[in-house]
């Protein structure tokens, strides 16, 4: 008779988790609304079910977050200037864990999809320093240009893209 041993590794609940976040158009820029997706993981790896809430620099409660399938999750931020915000586990693997979202862009700019329908989709393009930019956006295809536009941004703007003129599998 053989006899075979496996060591196996399994995670614990109070092993540390992993969590990297995801803002919506890459940066956090205060006082805009937006949506910080965040995947959390395991020390293997393995995606993770969290409860917890967003908190402030003064430790104080913001938002309730959780994740809502296989390790990812999001929540909606209206960051302050200034002001540092970190993810607090509350419930469950983790518990207690901390960990701190990115910090504000001051200089930089952000561009997320807000609303689509059959005609339209809209853009929300978002500069930190609230200043006037010119911009240009252009839907393309391999080399084939769709649709462009050249304006004024000043701050915040919603640019609404008319999507007939669009083929599958556009890249802005």
């Amino acid at each position: 008779k053989k006899e075979s041993v496996e060591t196996v590794q399994l995670a614990s609940e109070t092993d540390q988790l992993n969590i990297t976040f995801y803002p919506e158009g890459g940066t956090i820029i205060p006082e805009l609304a937006s949506k910080v997706g965040f995947y959390v993981t395991d020390k293997l790896g393995n995606p993770v079910h969290i409860e917890g809430e967003i908190r402030d620099s003064q430790n104080q409660p913001i938002y309730p977050v959780k994740t809502f399938r296989k390790g990812f999750g999001f929540c909606l931020l209206k960051a302050a200037r200034n002001v540092r915000y970190s993810l607090h586990i509350t419930k469950g693997q983790g518990k207690n864990q901390q960990f701190q979202l990115p910090q504000t862009n001051t200089t930089g700019s952000s561009l997320s999809i807000a609303k689509t329908d059959a005609e339209f989709f809209w853009l929300n393009l978002s500069f930190a320093d609230q200043s006037g930019h010119k911009i240009s956006v252009m839907a393309s295809q391999g080399a084939e240009v769709y649709w462009a536009v050249d304006l004024q941004i000043n701050g915040t703007g919603l640019l609404k893209v008319p999507v007939a003129e669009l083929p599958r599998g556009i890249v802005l």
